[in-house]
């Protein structure tokens, strides 16, 4: 198994930014792996560098760690989006994007073999080590960084289960992974 972090390509692809003062009651790190479902408004955005190439998962400059897909795309990646959290609604472009607030967050970060910055072991680690046993969604977060990062879990590579290699499969823009750990 092997574990990644999910990192929104925005040196090549647009982002959404929030129309401040519009209605909507997105805020700062409210992404942190709680359900939003039932307090959910979704705010008036705007593409951020329009010039940039449009991608199909979008950085949503504000809220915490997320996933933001158009109807096409949240298409492809549904079965993996079902399973790690709430499919939340955002109309942007005269479409119904999709945002996935990441609810699956899993203790399962090992914090004694993972690798800090200083001997406090607060903030992100700079090593990861995790608990394979027991991770089950390909999507997921970790209560130490669930604001800040979304993890994908890749076991066999199955492009009808895993995030990954859905993404990879479909050939899909916007995200790039970054391996942080191997688990025997």
């Amino acid at each position: 198994m092997k574990v990644y972090r999910i990192v929104n390509d925005v040196d090549k692809y647009q982002g959404l930014s929030i129309v401040r003062g519009a209605p909507g009651n997105l805020t700062t790190n409210m992404f942190d792996g709680s359900s939003l479902r039932d307090e959910w408004s979704p705010p008036q955005v705007y593409s951020l560098y329009p010039k940039k190439n449009k991608p199909d998962f979008w950085k949503l400059w504000a809220g915490g760690a997320t996933l933001v897909s158009g109807p096409d795309v949240t298409e492809k990646v549904y079965s993996a989006y079902a399973r790690a959290g709430e499919l939340l609604p955002l109309p942007f472009d005269g479409e119904l994007f999709t945002v996935l607030n990441v609810t699956e967050c899993i203790d399962c970060l090992d914090r004694e073999n993972s690798r800090w910055m200083d001997e406090l072991k607060i903030g992100r680690p700079v090593k990861y080590a995790f608990y394979g046993e027991r991770m089950s969604s390909s999507l997921f977060k970790i209560p130490e960084t669930c604001r800040a990062e979304i993890f994908a879990l890749e076991i066999d590579g199955d492009p009808l289960e895993e995030f990954k290699a859905i993404v990879e499969a479909e050939n899909l823009s916007g995200l790039r992974f970054e391996l942080l750990s191997t688990i025997e």
